[in-house]
C-alpha cells in the first residue's frame, strides 16, 4: 500500500512538470513560425520622432527592416510682441529608413542582431521675427518670415535585440551611429507686414550649402510578430 501511494504521488508530481514542458515546446514552435514584425516606434532617433516599422525574415539568420518616421513642433511667441496673432515658429519633417539585420543569436526575427541601414529625411521650418529699424522701436518694426528646408541622407551601422514575448508581443531596442550628408536651402526673408500694417511682397532665393555630420541613433519598438 505504501509503495502504491508513493508511485501515485510521484506520478501526480510529474504531471505539472510535463505540462510546463509541453507549453514551452508549443511556445518555441509558435515563435519559429513567426517571420514578420509590425511595430510602432515611440522613439526613433534621439529626438521627438515617432514612426512605424516592419521587419521580414528571409532566412533563419537574416531579416529586412524598414521604417517611416515623422516629427514636428508648432509654437507661437506672444510675450513683448506688438502683434496680436503672435509670431509662429514651426518645424516639421518626415524620414524613411531601410536596413538588413544579421541575427547572431536565435532565429530571425528574434535575438541579437547587427546590420547596416540607409536613411533619408526632410525637415522644413517656418519662423517669423521682428526687425526694428534704428530709433523706430518695436511699434515700427517689420514682420519677416523665414523659410528653410534641410535634406539629410546617409547610412548607419546598428546593433540591437528583438524579443518575442508570449504569443506574439514584440519588443525591440537598437542603437547605432550614422554618417549623414545635409543640404540646406535657406530662403531670403519675406516681409509679411510693415509697422503700419501694409503688406508687401517678398522674394525667395535659395542657397544650398552642404555639410557632413555624425549622429547617434536609438530606436525602441513595440509591436506584434506574425
Amino acid at each position: 500500500m505504501r509503495w502504491t501511494v508513493c508511485v501515485v504521488a510521484v506520478g501526480l508530481g510529474l504531471v505539472p512538470m510535463t505540462s510546463r514542458a509541453e507549453e514551452a515546446v508549443e511556445l518555441e514552435t509558435a515563435k519559429e513560425g513567426r517571420s514578420t514584425l509590425v511595430m510602432a516606434l515611440p522613439l526613433s532617433g534621439l529626438s521627438s520622432q515617432v514612426g512605424a516599422g516592419v521587419e521580414q525574415a528571409i532566412s533563419p539568420h537574416v531579416a529586412l527592416a524598414g521604417a517611416v518616421s515623422t516629427w514636428g513642433s508648432f509654437s507661437r511667441q506672444y510675450a513683448y510682441i506688438p502683434v496680436e496673432r503672435g509670431l509662429p515658429n514651426h518645424h516639421w519633417g518626415v524620414g524613411v529608413d531601410a536596413g538588413v539585420h544579421f541575427y547572431l543569436t536565435g532565429r530571425a526575427p528574434e535575438g541579437f542582431w547587427v546590420g547596416p541601414h540607409v536613411e533619408m529625411s526632410m525637415t522644413r521650418q517656418y519662423t517669423e521675427n521682428l526687425l526694428a529699424f534704428s530709433g523706430g522701436g518695436l511699434a515700427g518694426a517689420n514682420v519677416y518670415a523665414f523659410h528653410s528646408r534641410r535634406v539629410d541622407y546617409g547610412g548607419s551601422m546598428r546593433l540591437g535585440y528583438t524579443a518575442i514575448v508570449g504569443p506574439g508581443l514584440t519588443v525591440q531596442v537598437g542603437v547605432g551611429l550614422a554618417a549623414l550628408s545635409s543640404r540646406n536651402s535657406d530662403f531670403t526673408p519675406t516681409i509679411v507686414s510693415t509697422g503700419e500694417g501694409e503688406p508687401r511682397l517678398g522674394i525667395f532665393a535659395s542657397s544650398p550649402p552642404r555639410s557632413w555630420s555624425v549622429a547617434p541613433r536609438m530606436t525602441v519598438g513595440l509591436g506584434w510578430a506574425l
